[in-house]
């Protein structure tokens, strides 16, 4: 904590505009130095007992200035740091000292004081703020907070404004009215700040005494945007964290890592935890979120020991306040969605001509006369764009979102309620999400108080049956394939399998699913001793899914309206499915904060948990249902399919942590965690992950802060520590698991189905290691306006969980072993930029970038692993690309002669290095086709004038790469359609064409896995431009609400990249840009 929360720590006091010092104290300095104006206030408050109360964001201008050896009058120390920079002060009574920039509206005595204002001050956590200054805008009239963050202040008059200050917080200005006289100040903290607090696992830091690796995100940050999945909103934001969507289909969700991909298998999945429990990040509103910690390294992950070695990604909601009387906020949001990129396909005329010209090359005739292009262009024949039509134009999406909170000295109690609605780009693609979020903390007495927290989702998504094939099929037709009869029925394109896209898109089936869950955390919080707290904990987490899809018959006509084709309903399938899971958390914990003198702080932390999991699933299907329009089982008259599977599991665990510091100098951290699943046997299922990390504030070292003044931060940690992974292994994989009616037995003579066993094991299989070391530079500049942080880090995985590959004639599945080794070693680099050019106009500028490069270091003697497109072998990376070496086109009939043999090929296609130089061009010529990760960065830009302030955030990748083969790069891919750029095709008039020869044949040379079709995707994507404007007392008076907010707000709106195919980061289904209209009123 700075030393101004010492010198503040005082009651109200009575003000007088006396200037002078009665007894001007002398003040020792008992050695040359350079000195701050804030240490200069500790040095006269300790040795001359003056307390200080002055607006903390006005004194930065102030820099430091050197002192010499010896004893100076208090006055003129305070002349000499004050003065000239545009300040002076006021003496009171009781030796407080107030500070104010000179001004003569400032300096205007107080005539009349007609109204007393009282309230409390509080951080957004509810704690109060002991010391925070509070003065009335345009005069020296000021106090501040007592212990418990309360005030009172006599203003002028009705109209007046108060200024509330707190080292580490923002500036607030608060407005007086004349009904209310009672006020909650909640001041959010200034991330620039060195006394940001930071949470991490089981508790929180001040970010100055932090060893760890840990990124934050302000909920602030997260709220009123057109999304309903946090993972979206969280690209760009934190160096290392990996957010990737690959579907703009609603309730699709993102996939999330940190720092890459450290283990061979499995997934690279990210622990989350909400609210201190396990959960599930698609259930929690943007809106409920308080802040968000990304914990990245051993030091800050180690604490969660078995399912912490992909990382972790910490959620703290949103908690209740004491606030005088209930407080209401509405947020609630209209917006129109459309693609954000469009896959483009030829048109009619090009397509003709182009299927002509692979015609040809195939030695056939060509299938499109004169005549068929006269057609074309009088309209005889349509030209259609199926991808564009198979989606709706505009799309909407509703955001609703409603708090309420408020509460007293024993009880406070908040409810967030959220309910979202999102249709998607292709018809009948329908999201719904309802969030409620009640939190109630009773304050028994000064040693006891109570929590609950309950969290309650549900989900309804439906979607058309088929969706992704039809998608496909929609870019393989042709654009002079009708798509209705003349009467407006769907017609039947000739062929493309699966039949007309649209179709099935809008007259087929439908999946339709619903997700329930309900989380209900209850704690109480023992303080027995002060700093000493005890915390007992229970949480019962219970989900459902639900899923009904059913397939519809569909007609399709020929042009001259006859049947083209209709589904029997004997094809017509029905299929639900019911699943439930329970989770039970059970946990003790306790933390001692101490000091030993002011040098020494100590924290301890203990804890023990238990968690059990159960759940089961029922499924059951049927064909032939005997009417077309009911779709329950048991009217379906035809195959009959029914399973069912159920679980349980249960984790226990025990956890220690010891923080130290001295003088905020000095940093050091161990934490312990011992683990047990029952995914192991006996024997084997105890895993122990210990960590330590260390850090050293320069910066505060006295021959540092003397000597360099433009740094105001300079910090260096490092940590170590081990962390486990169990989940890659089922359940019950160490267990002899029997399947039945998977024998067949023969009893005399009859063969007889049977049980039999369906996997292999290992008794002695345990728990996966991850061993990672980081180390860490933190630099502020110029008070910390500019500053840098710098990471470097690696994860050694030994024992990795891995089936390893066995002959077909083993029978059984590949056991799990515990014996690949890997590791994964990058950087990360975050800059921040905060500029304040005047009172009014605010400029922040953040830019991160990340690198990682993992390398397989032991296949256990087994490898190279190769698969028809990638290899793994020990010293490269996991699964690089493997295939041929392009070496341009065959120009001509010469040029194929004068190369390796390749079958079947002609002039224009593709032409491969001989790498073995044996004259044949085979498998045995497929080399590492690129051994480069790509860097991933973001960049956010922030500024606020006035009521208006613009918010842009960026996200993209550098030097990555995308395999554009299939429908997205080749023509006439099992398909009838053709892409723009296949124009600049080869022919014997264009040689240095961008692509081969056309063909109508899907496979062959050209189809082989190779660099040519490796193509650069790099991109910069807009992610988010939100314009806001705070609308003015005036307004809000008028209309009867406190405050209030309108917003503009951009998602996904620009792309800008080179590449050719689809969306570099997604897939066949676009994302959507959305345009949304956001008002938020608080009452």
């Amino acid at each position: 904590m700075k030393t101004f929360i010492f010198l503040c720590c005082t009651t109200i006091f009575a003000f007088t505009t006396e200037n002078g010092f009665s007894q001007d104290a002398d003040i020792n300095i008992s050695k040359s130095k350079t000195m701050s104006v804030k240490q200069v206030f500790k040095l006269i408050n300790k040795q001359a007992d003056y307390k200080f109360i002055y607006r903390h964001d006005l004194i930065k201008v102030i820099p430091k200035l050197p002192l010499n050896k010896g004893v100076i009058k208090v006055s003129a120390l305070l002349n000499k740091f004050l003065i000239p920079y545009g300040f002076s002060y006021n003496l009171t009574e009781n030796n407080t000292v107030i500070v104010h920039k000179k001004n003569t509206e400032l300096n205007r005595p107080i005539v009349v004081q007609k109204k007393t204002i009282k309230g409390v001050v509080l951080d957004i956590n509810n704690q109060p703020l002991l010391g925070a200054s509070i003065f009335e805008k345009g005069t020296t009239n000021g106090t501040q907070t007592d212990f418990d963050g309360k005030f009172s202040l006599n203003v002028s008059n009705a109209s007046a404004i108060l200024v509330v200050s707190y080292v580490g917080f923002i500036t607030q200005e608060v407005a007086v009215n004349t009904q209310q006289t009672k006020f909650t100040i909640v001041l959010q903290e200034d991330t620039a700040s060195l006394d940001e607090i930071v949470i991490v696992g089981y508790g929180k830091q001040k970010k100055v005494n932090l060893t760890g690796a840990v990124g934050t995100v302000k909920g602030k940050t997260l709220e009123n945007k057109p999304v309903v999945n946090v993972q979206e909103l969280l690209q760009g934001k934190v160096p290392g964290l990996n957010v990737s969507n690959s579907s703009g289909q609603p309730g699709s969700g993102a996939s999330i890592n940190i720092r890459g991909t450290s283990t061979i298998g499995g997934s690279s999945g990210v622990l989350v935890i909400i609210d201190g429990i396990p959960g599930n990040i698609y259930s929690v509103n943007p809106n409920d979120i308080q802040n968000i910690s990304v914990l990245k390294d051993a030091a800050s992950a180690a604490i969660y020991g078995a399912r912490a070695a992909n990382g972790v990604i910490l959620i703290t909601t949103k908690s209740a306040k004491n606030h005088e009387g209930l407080r209401v906020s509405l947020t609630t949001s209209m917006g129109v969605q459309t693609p954000q990129q469009y896959i483009d396909y030829v048109g009619g005329k090009d397509y003709m001509t182009l299927y002509n010209l692979a015609s040809v090359n195939d030695g056939l005739t060509e299938r499109y006369t004169p005549a068929d292009f006269k057609d074309l262009e009088d309209g005889k024949l349509p030209d259609n764009k199926w991808y564009r039509e198979i989606f709706k134009k505009n799309q909407f999406i509703n955001n609703n979102y409603l708090s309420l909170s408020g509460g007293n000295d024993k009880i406070t109690t908040r409810l967030g309620i959220g309910y979202d609605k999102q249709s998607g780009a292709l018809p009948r693609d329908k999201y719904k999400r309802l969030v409620v979020h009640p939190k109630l903390n009773y304050k028994i007495n000064n040693w006891l108080s109570l929590d609950a927290n309950v969290q309650y989702t549900k989900t309804n998504i439906e979607r058309p049956q088929g969706a992704g094939s039809a998608l496909t099929n929609a870019i393989r037709v042709s654009p002079i394939t009708p798509i209705r009869t003349a009467q407006g029925r769907f017609q039947g394109p000739g062929g493309i399998p699966g039949g007309n896209p649209i179709a099935i898109i809008e007259e087929g089936g439908t999946n339709s699913q619903i997700f329930k869950e309900m989380t209900t955390i209850l704690s109480a919080t023992l303080t027995p001793l002060e700093g000493w707290n005890i915390k007992p904990l229970y949480s019962h987490s219970n989900s459902q899914t639900q899923t009904h899809n059913f397939s519809k018959p569909i007609t399709l006509y020929n042009a001259d309206e006859t049947v083209f084709s209709k589904d029997p309903l004997s094809n017509q399938s029905i299929y639900d499915a019911f699943g439930t899971s329970v989770t039970e958390i059970l946990q003790i914990s306790t933390d001692y904060t101490f000091n030993l003198n002011e040098n020494h702080s100590f924290s301890v932390f203990a804890l023990a948990s238990q968690e059990v999991s159960k759940g089961n699933n029922f499924s059951a299907s049927r064909l032939d249902p005997a009417f077309e329009n009911i779709y329950v089982l048991n009217i379906a008259v035809g195959t009959k399919d029914n399973s069912g599977f159920a679980y349980n599991e249960s984790i226990a665990s025990f956890v220690g942590r010891v923080n130290y510091n001295y003088k905020e100098k000095y940093l050091f951290e161990a934490s312990l965690r011992h683990d047990g699943t029952s995914r192991f046997k006996p024997g084997y299922q105890w895993g122990t992950f210990p960590s330590f990390s260390a850090g050293w504030n320069i910066h505060k070292e006295s021959f540092f802060e003397n000597n360099i003044n433009f740094i105001s931060k300079f910090k260096v940690r490092g940590s170590w520590g081990k962390l486990g992974d169990a989940l890659k292994v089922n359940r019950y994989e160490t267990r002899n698991i029997l399947g039945f009616n998977s024998g067949v037995y023969a009893f005399n003579g009859t063969l007889v189905g049977g049980a039999a066993a369906t996997a292999s094991f290992l008794d002695n299989l345990s728990w996966e290691s991850s061993t990672k070391s980081n180390l860490g530079i933190e630099i502020g500049f110029f008070d910390n306006k500019l500053s840098l942080e710098l990471d470097l880090f690696k994860d050694l995985r030994t024992d990795i969980l891995y089936r390893e590959p066995v002959p077909d004639e083993y029978g059984l599945s590949a056991p799990f072993t515990n014996t690949l080794k890997m590791e994964n070693k990058g950087f990360e680099l975050t800059l921040n930029y905060r500029e304040k050019l005047g009172e009014e106009l605010h400029f922040n500028a953040n830019f991160n970038i990340s690198h990682s490069k993992n390398k397989v270091l032991d296949l256990r003697g087994s490898g190279p692993w190769k698969s028809s497109r990638n290899i793994t072998e020990v010293g490269a990376s996991l699964n690089l690309p493997y295939g041929l070496q392009s070496n341009g086109l065959f120009r001509d009939q010469a040029d194929i002669d004068n190369s390796a043999t390749q079958v079947n090929v002609k002039p224009g296609n593709i032409k491969y290095v001989d790498q073995n130089e044996d004259g044949v061009i085979n498998a045995d010529d497929r080399v590492v086709l690129n051994d480069k990760n790509a860097f991933a960065y973001g960049f956010n830009l922030g500024i606020e004038y006035k009521s208006f302030s613009l918010n842009a955030n960026f996200y993209g990748r550098h030097r990555a790469l995308r395999y554009m083969d299939g429908v997205e790069g080749w023509a006439f891919f099992l398909a009838d359609n053709a892409r723009p750029m296949h124009k600049d095709s080869w022919t014997p008039t264009n040689l240095d064409a961008s692509f081969p020869r056309l063909s109508l044949n899907s496979g062959g040379n050209d189809a082989s896995f190779s660099d040519y079709w490796l193509r650069k995707a790099d991109y910069l994507k807009l992610q988010n431009l939100t314009f806001g404007y705070t609308l003015p007392k005036a307004l809000t008076d008028v209309v009867g609400v406190k405050n209030g907010s309108v917003s503009l707000i951009g998602q996904n709106l620009a792309i800008f990249s080179k590449y050719e195919g689809f969306d570099p980061e997604g897939g066949i289904y676009p994302l959507p840009r959305t345009i949304t209209m956001s008002l938020q009123l608080n009452f």
